[in-house]
């Protein structure tokens, strides 16, 4: 319970900073959801998060599981397809689905859908750490800029990773025929 209130601590202190955050809804309509069982609110909450951030699959698959929650399944099927349609090689977003097929009684769909977040996991497992964390920070970070900012805002990143040994690690594995062995150095 604890966590739950620095969680609503930290919503609440990033709104009041910045009330164009789409992630700051999304994260509040799971907390009124999940802890506070403020049914009306959260769906409020994640509403603005989708008219800030439509094209956003992580908020579209949390739409998606907060209307299965409101017993608005086909909206939440619905949903949840869109937010696979955004963000393809999302393995939460795969598992969000599958649960949400599952729901509704779709099981051969759902357990194709949790097959694909298994594979695409385990594709995103083989790659360098510190490569996939700085891709997902900027992910993340960068929703809403323009290309110009994004590419600005990420280059320190990119720089950064490009300087560690995981960096070099890559390639010469790819060259030597083996499978990289990254150290997160």
């Amino acid at each position: 319970m604890e966590g739950y209130r620095d969680a609503r601590k930290a919503v609440d202190r990033a709104l009041a900073l910045d009330d164009t955050l789409a992630e700051a809804f999304e994260n509040l309509s799971f907390i009124l959801a999940a802890f506070e069982f403020r049914w009306a609110e959260a769906a409020e909450a994640i509403e603005r998060a989708l008219a800030l951030a439509p094209s956003n699959g992580q908020i579209v698959a949390t739409a998606a599981i907060n209307a299965a929650v409101g017993c608005r399944m086909d909206e939440a099927l619905r949903l949840s397809q869109k937010a696979i349609e955004l963000e393809p090689l999302s393995a939460p977003v795969h598992m969000i689905r599958a649960r949400i097929l599952g729901w509704t009684y779709h099981d051969d769909e759902a357990a194709a859908a949790c097959e694909k977040a298994l594979e695409i996991a385990a594709i995103i497992g083989e790659n360098g750490p510190l490569a996939v964390e700085a891709i997902v920070k900027t992910l993340h970070t960068t929703e809403g800029m323009t290309e110009e900012e994004a590419l600005e805002w990420e280059f320190p990143f990119g720089q950064a990773v490009f300087q560690t040994q995981d960096s070099k690690e890559g390639p010469r594995a790819f060259a030597e025929k083996r499978k990289p062995n990254f150290q997160r150095k």
